[in-house]
């Protein structure tokens, strides 16, 4: 029996994606997990939702790891924006873009947070696992939009002092997180810094990988595992 590939993510994950800018436009081509998996023959499982934030992507694989942690040969979490956030309400899945209840600190430490549990959770049970940011954690938040949320501006400097000082930060283990500690300005990177600006998306409205953009994805991976 083959082994499963278990991930979850954002939009760059959810292999059902649809292009907002694009409605006409097939998206059907195959994306990064499904690719991963067949390079490492495994069957993926693939939780990846549209506009989801770091809570549903942590909570989305230990429910799935909980119930089905047998057979899993590698897990990834695709960590997308910290400044987002995913609940449910009477079975009704949201997803909001900015969390206004929080401020860019708390932002970041609930991430990291994230990173850190899913981390101890694997060790614990013996499964194999990878940790990995797609978009950059906290750039977008850097600007106009965190002062119209917020009413206050976090420059990407404090944001990554923020980042570095939090007390989860040297829990990490670098050695099972791909671009670790993911801030280009430190050293690290993100999925998205590895795409091309001008030949790896969808188009310049819409910001999404097209079926090159996901073999960059997924061979960066596998080239890191």
């Amino acid at each position: 029996m083959k082994k499963i590939l278990l991930v979850s993510g954002c939009s760059y994950t959810d292999k059902n994606f649809e292009s907002v800018f694009h409605p006409d436009l097939d998206t059907s081509w195959t994306k990064w997990p499904e690719l991963l998996a067949e390079k490492l023959n495994m069957n993926c499982v693939n939780l990846g939702y549209c506009g989801s934030g770091n809570d549903y992507v942590h909570s989305s694989l230990l429910d799935y790891i909980v119930k089905n942690n047998n057979n899993l040969g590698l897990v990834i979490p695709a960590w997308t924006r910290v400044v987002r956030r995913s609940y449910t309400k009477l079975n009704v899945r949201f997803n909001l873009r900015w969390d206004t209840h929080g401020d860019m600190n708390y932002f970041i430490k609930r991430s990291l947070r994230y990173y850190y549990t899913f981390q101890q959770v694997c060790k614990t049970l013996n499964i194999p696992f990878k940790q990995m940011h797609m978009l950059e954690p906290y750039k977008s938040a850097i600007g106009e939009e965190q002062r119209k949320n917020t009413g206050k501006y976090t420059t990407r400097k404090e944001a990554i002092k923020m980042f570095m000082l939090n007390s989860y930060f040297d829990k990490i283990d670098e050695k099972n997180f791909i671009g670790w500690p993911v801030e280009p300005m430190l050293g690290g990177f993100s999925m998205w810094d590895k795409l091309d600006q001008n030949t790896h998306f969808i188009s310049k409205e819409d910001r999404h990988p097209n079926a090159e953009g996901q073999k960059v994805i997924a061979e960066t991976i596998y080239e890191n595992l």
